[in-house]
């Protein structure tokens, strides 16, 4: 399943803006009203459920389209640089670069995802629903792969679940260097280049 503006009507893009802002001004996801949403985005509360049989629904679907509309960002980052190293780095530079900034919305978003066992049932449920995003992340690998395998030192014909375990570890283990060790620009650099090895020597 993928999810673009196309798929929405006009009031439906309205209530996702406005979830999205409120989650900037430091709004819990699981503590939003309807009410408060409707009233943001301008539309009267009733006409929401025309669109979304739940506020669960609403919530859970204006955040994955947020982070939808991101990965189309690092793809079109990724796409910009020649080298499968540089195409690595661009992923990493502009995959967490929401949270870094300290974005409201996005940092709230991905502190949801690393623990989705505490969110209230009904989030969980359309949580199981909608996951396209880890979709994304399978395009995205399976492209810088199929560029990857110009490199010598990279495997021609691995299976898929390899290539996607291991873009899965580089993004986790990035992540966590963010989250718990980040130091200054030097290190960021010798981490990724570190990381990028690590890449390659599971993708042989």
């Amino acid at each position: 399943m993928t999810m673009c503006a196309a798929e929405y009507k006009s009031k439906e893009l309205m209530l996702f803006e406005a979830v999205s802002a409120l989650l900037s001004e430091g709004k819990n996801m699981t503590k939003l009203r309807v009410s408060e949403i409707a009233e943001r985005a301008g539309i009267g509360k009733g006409t929401v459920y025309e669109y979304f049989s739940s506020r669960e629904e609403l919530i859970v679907k204006a955040v994955f389209f947020r982070l939808k509309k991101h990965f189309v960002h690092v793809a079109e980052a990724v796409a910009k640089e020649e080298s499968f190293e540089n195409k690595i780095y661009a992923m990493l530079d502009n995959l967490y670069k929401p949270c870094e900034e300290r974005n409201g919305d996005y940092e709230q978003i991905y502190l949801l995802f690393d623990n989705k066992q505490a969110l209230p049932e009904k989030f969980k449920e359309e949580f199981i629903k909608i996951r396209p995003t880890e979709v994304d992340i399978r395009n995205i690998s399976e492209r810088l792969y199929r560029h990857a395998k110009e490199d010598s030192r990279v495997g021609k014909n691995l299976p898929a679940y390899v290539v996607q375990t291991a873009f899965m570890n580089l993004l986790m283990s990035y992540g966590v260097y963010l989250k718990e060790y980040r130091g200054d620009s030097m290190e960021d650099d010798l981490v990724k280049k570190r990381l990028f090895e690590n890449l390659i020597f599971a993708l042989r």
